[in-house]
């Protein structure tokens, strides 16, 4: 019998990481600020990794918030610069996504992130 896999991104896919990026933002500098800084959060993070491709997501994560927070004067709490990349186990699941993995698995499709 062949195998029939599926391979699936995490972040955006399985992990909302929107809310997990926006609650640490809200976190640090206020809920008032957050979806703006969200937007823009977005906006530099596909810049950074393009600067040095073979960062880890959690570099990544790390050199946006710090560059986020001196972009729009925000001061960055002392010991904060890696908050994303701590928080990001804690990152919601989409609530269909167990489900849905539970039933790919059953119909004898083999999962991969």
């Amino acid at each position: 019998m062949d195998e029939r896999w599926a391979t699936f991104d995490c972040y955006g896919t399985l992990v909302d990481w929107n809310a997990g990026i926006r609650s640490e933002l809200e976190r640090l500098f206020g809920g008032e600020r957050a979806d703006e800084l969200l937007r823009r959060y977005h906006e530099l993070e596909p810049e950074i990794q393009a600067e040095a491709p073979g960062r880890s997501y959690r570099e990544v994560l790390t050199v946006t918030l710090e560059r986020l927070a001196d972009e729009v004067s925000l001061p960055l709490p002392e010991g904060e610069a890696d908050a994303l990349a701590r928080s990001l186990p804690s990152w919601p699941v989409f609530a269909d996504v167990p489900p849905a993995l539970v039933e790919a698995r059953e119909r004898g499709w083999r999962l991969a992130i």
